[in-house]
């Protein structure tokens, strides 16, 4: 009898010395991007003979990324159209292991510029801005252009 209620009482004793609960893990997903200057102008001034009457071109802004993704690309797309005959052209600097895909024409459709990112911390990645305009061109008043940049799948 005395071997039943040992195995009865250590059998008891185990129960009571358990727990367990359910823990939940996960790694949230970071993609963000920073512009280091929100705008810039640019205006061709044909009235200087000394500039040049058909292009600008601004290289001063820089932009940052964060992503703890793979296959990430760097898309950019105007508001609204340029008028026919002047172009709005934008290259980006790409980070260590992701690749620019060159200088391309803005418009409202997205266009990739950099390609590749992946797992990627950075900041003053050169934005170089170049608006060209045809020497038929009649002009175009200044006007406000929001450019969107969108980190997105590839």
């Amino acid at each position: 009898m005395k071997k039943y209620i040992i195995i009865f009482f250590v059998s008891a004793l185990l129960a009571d010395d358990q727990a367990s609960h359910t823990i939940v893990l996960g790694v949230t997903p970071v993609n963000e991007l920073g512009l280091g200057r929100a705008a810039t102008v640019l205006i061709i001034d044909r009235s200087d003979p000394e500039l040049s009457h058909n292009v600008v071109e601004d290289d001063q802004m820089t932009y940052s990324v964060t992503t703890n993704e793979k296959g990430k690309k760097i898309m950019a797309y105007l508001d609204q159209e340029i008028p026919k005959g002047a172009r709005l052209k934008l290259q980006l600097d790409a980070p260590e292991g992701s690749y620019s895909t060159g200088a391309l024409d803005l418009g409202v459709i997205p266009v990739d510029l950099v390609r590749n990112l992946s797992h990627q911390v950075g900041s003053n990645f050169g934005l170089h801005y170049r608006f060209e305009a045809d020497d038929d061109f009649e002009g175009l008043a200044p006007q406000n252009y929001q450019v969107t940049l969108l980190l997105t799948d590839m």
